[in-house]
């Protein structure tokens, strides 16, 4: 539901604006100190929130992630209705 209701808000313009991961840990109510390797946030909240919204609502959204080297440092939601 939260990722929903973020992404909601940018339906108009198509893309949310980048997040840095600690702003989307918080947004997505994740417990500091969880998830701190961005491959078990992505494995267990980026990617069953997104599944979940794209099954149940009438948007459509698509993770993108922006790259520091090898690391992601910060996502953003491509948003089609």
């Amino acid at each position: 539901i939260a990722l929903y209701e973020n992404c909601i808000r940018y339906q108009n313009i198509t893309q949310t604006p980048w997040f840095d991961l600690p702003t989307y840990r918080k947004l997505m109510g994740v417990q500091e100190g969880k998830y701190e390797v961005f491959r078990d946030l992505n494995k267990r909240v980026i990617k069953p929130s997104v599944t979940e919204v794209n099954t149940r609502a009438a948007i459509h959204i698509v993770p993108e992630f922006r790259k520091q080297g090898r690391a992601v440092i910060a996502i953003r939601f491509l948003i089609n209705s």
